[in-house]
């Protein structure tokens, strides 16, 4: 499930579902070795699935004490409407070789990456490839589950909406005393960061 809370004049909780942060989520697991709870039967489904290219493409998102990645491999937000894998998939593979170097250098700074990225810096066409067919391989294999379990998604996207309603300053009241103490934590670490973002 995906959340944003724009803050305005007139704060908006917006819910909306995302089979793409469970893809993404599904890949780290079943194939990074960042361990999320996937049940170890649909580890090893969605691991044998996916072929080599795709095995090494997600590496550098298994990297131990590093948790930060290009824009380029974060699920598009589906504050708009819901976004499809398949969308993302195709975005993934429109993106040049050279838009994924200036996204790692905007990500990690100019120069040389850190070494987990080099490959797909060195290869960035390579790299897209195997991303978007790791992608594509991991939802062809989760999609008829995520197909049977919408309609339980619906329902509490529904509940937790409508917990929400009639309540939008309490919630974003929360959301600033949440977002200054995030400021203040992350300004020594990453400057300018917002964590909640303003509409």
């Amino acid at each position: 499930m995906w959340s944003e809370l724009r803050v305005s004049s007139t704060p908006q909780l917006q819910i909306s579902i995302s089979p793409n942060l469970t893809a993404l989520a599904m890949i780290a697991d079943a194939l990074a070795g960042r361990r999320r709870g996937l049940p170890e039967l649909w580890r090893k489904a969605i691991a044998s699935r996916v072929g080599p290219l795709g095995q090494d493409a997600v590496r550098p998102l298994a990297v131990p004490g590093s948790s930060i990645a290009p824009d380029s491999t974060v699920p598009r937000s589906p504050i708009d409407g819901d976004v499809t894998v398949q969308s993302q998939i195709s975005a993934l593979r429109d993106i040049s070789p050279d838009a994924l170097i200036k996204d790692l250098e905007q990500t990690f700074g100019p120069g040389t990456p850190p070494p987990h990225w080099r490959s797909a810096a060195g290869r960035p066409m390579r790299w897209l490839r195997g991303y978007a067919s790791a992608l594509a391989d991991v939802w062809n294999a989760t999609e008829p589950l995520w197909k049977r379990a919408r309609p339980l998604l619906d329902r509490e996207v529904e509940r937790v909406g409508s917990g929400c309603a009639g309540r939008p300053r309490a919630v974003a009241g929360r959301a600033e005393r949440a977002h200054r103490v995030r400021r203040a934590r992350s300004a020594h670490f990453r400057p300018g960061v917002e964590h909640v973002r303003a509409g």
